[in-house]
């Protein structure tokens, strides 16, 4: 998701009986004079097409088990109600979207992801990979574009290298399960 979708969240979002989280809104830039606050996701307000999106993390049972961990922590600092901020300051304000990517770089160095000579790891980055892995798993265009919240034509125009890469593995999978020969010259270009 997009780093505004995560910094938006309340835990009104989250179901994590079922494991579902609904991406409804997204945190606005604080303005001066003026508090950040939820708002219409930007890609349904500029995209036709692009719309709210249920995100089924069912499958992910350390991440609900994070978040109830998370929540029993806020709810002893009074900040686990439907309404309140999942990411939040101590006094229960959103979080201010540098401090979150300054403690996602710290989280990637810590993990030794970043070496010094790359960039800091950025929420783009974990979207466009998460993405990237959709499509080499064989997502068609249509889930990609549903579960990013993006319309089919954006994930096509940004992605086609990744679906064509798709294919490309796909058809030499399919060549070498049939027992056919493959030319590595015609692969490699």
């Amino acid at each position: 998701m997009r780093q505004a979708e995560g910094l938006g969240f309340v835990w009104d979002d989250f179901d994590l009986t079922d494991g579902v989280v609904h991406v409804r809104t997204q945190l606005s830039r604080k303005k001066r004079g003026q508090e950040a606050r939820r708002v219409l996701l930007k890609s349904a307000r500029r995209r036709l097409g692009a719309r709210e999106r249920d995100i089924d993390i069912s499958a992910y049972p350390e991440f609900i088990a994070l978040r109830k961990r998370h929540k029993a922590e806020q709810f002893a600092t009074g900040f686990a109600g439907a309404g309140d901020f999942v990411s939040c300051t101590s006094d229960g304000k959103p979080l201010y979207y540098r401090n979150a990517l300054r403690d996602l770089g710290k989280a990637a160095n810590d993990a030794g992801l970043s070496d010094g000579g790359e960039p800091e790891l950025s929420t783009h980055d974990l979207r466009h990979t998460s993405i990237s892995r959709w499509i080499a798993a064989g997502l068609d265009e249509a889930q990609v574009a549903r579960m990013a919240g993006d319309t089919i034509e954006v994930i096509h125009s940004t992605y086609a290298h990744e679906f064509e890469q798709a294919r490309r593995r796909d058809e030499t999978n399919a060549k070498l399960a049939a027992g056919t020969s493959i030319k590595l010259g015609e692969e490699a270009a």
